[in-house]
């Protein structure tokens, strides 16, 4: 009876280790993830600093978004834009209602959105 009550308690203490090292592997790998969430964030807004969003340009059907920014550029006396895009297109989520669609610039340099 004392042989086997010793044998569950070297049972038990080991599980009582193995349950201490799960659940610091647990912590390892959640502090991981929350790493990782932070890079991707600061990632994206990276990916975006040289964007701009242009809101309330009424959308055609078949339209060309680059004629259109092109056409906002010279109706904003921003000529040197051409070429310094590296794309232009509309959000693909619906807007509220009837409006349109905001488009995205993507500047191949910041100092262009700036300037814009």
């Amino acid at each position: 009876m004392i042989q086997e009550l010793e044998t569950k308690l070297k049972d038990f203490e080991l599980f009582d280790e193995k349950l201490k090292y799960v659940s610091s592997e647990i912590n390892k790998v959640k502090n991981e993830k929350e790493k990782l969430k932070s890079d991707i964030n600061l990632m994206e807004q990276r990916m975006k600093m040289n964007d701009i969003e242009i809101v309330g340009v009424p959308e055609t059907k078949n339209e060309n978004t680059l004629e259109v920014v092109e056409r906002i550029s010279t109706n904003l006396n921003v000529t040197d834009v051409k070429g310094k895009k590296e794309n232009c297109y509309r959000l693909h989520f619906p807007t509220k209602g009837d409006k349109p669609r905001p488009i995205v610039v993507k500047f191949k340099f910041k100092s262009m959105k700036t300037l814009v």
